[in-house]
């Protein structure tokens, strides 16, 4: 599929699958920088990978086409036979979620998050909404 959609051209040291656990694994566990991705991913499976090399791929804007193939994909085949049973019914079916994901102190300035007397806290929302029946992201920021 990292082919398919243009993200990986050729064959190297990371897969496409290897990307994708990469960020999923990082996600989860609130982790924002690229050196600790890298440091994490190597604990985990011996692979070394620079910073800069995971900076490059996942800025690249197929590698937002993969991601979106992978999750339009796994709704798919989630949602199976009653798909078609849906289609019949609704026109549209939205589904919309967000998370805050917690991130360094010093972009605080940038991504202001929950402030009191005595504490403030960077955050990012990431907000996404897609409609299930004509598999279309309608919102994702």
């Amino acid at each position: 599929m990292a082919i398919d959609t243009g993200f990986i051209k050729r064959f190297r040291k990371l897969n496409g699958l290897d990307y994708l656990i990469i960020l999923l694994y990082n996600v989860a566990k609130d982790i924002v920088s690229y050196n600790t991705m890298a440091s994490t991913f190597l604990d985990n499976t011996d692979k070394s990978v620079f910073k800069q090399a995971l900076h490059k791929a996942m800025s690249k804007p197929a590698f937002v086409v993969f991601i979106d193939r992978i999750f339009k994909e796994l709704l798919q085949s989630k949602l199976g036979i009653a798909k078609s049973k849906l289609k019949s019914k609704f026109k549209r079916i939205i589904i919309q979620d967000s998370t805050i994901i917690k991130l360094p102190q010093r972009l605080f300035e940038y991504y202001s998050g929950v402030r009191n007397q005595t504490t403030q806290v960077a955050n990012a929302r990431v907000q996404l909404a897609i409609d299930i029946v004509s598999d279309v992201f309608s919102l994702f920021q």
